[in-house]
């Protein structure tokens, strides 16, 4: 039976992230949970490789991780309210367009 932890870690990714998986996911134990929310309408292929690595650190040090698209600021600001720790991997343009 696998038991997921309290602590849930946000990661958003602008369109060029500014970190690599290791550093975003670093505070993540194993038994843990992340969330991935790539900006935009469509992932780019930089936030694909990014997701790419999330998605293997996760299996490797065996934390659930959910990667979603988030298309407008409403909604990312939504998102966030379940968050506990969020780290941002974006431009500062980004985070004023996005309100972060």
């Amino acid at each position: 039976m696998r038991t997921v932890n309290e602590i849930r870690t946000f990661v958003v990714v602008g369109v060029r992230p500014t970190s690599r998986a290791t550093e975003l996911f670093a505070d993540v134990a194993s038994g843990g949970e992340a969330i991935l929310l790539s900006l935009g309408l469509r992932p780019t292929r930089a936030q694909q490789l990014l997701i790419e690595e999330a998605l293997s650190l996760a299996a490797d040090r065996r934390f659930v991780l959910t990667a979603e698209t988030i298309a407008d600021p409403a909604k990312l600001a939504k998102r966030l309210r379940d968050a506990m720790a969020v780290s941002i991997a974006a431009t500062r343009r980004e985070r004023r367009r996005w309100h972060l």
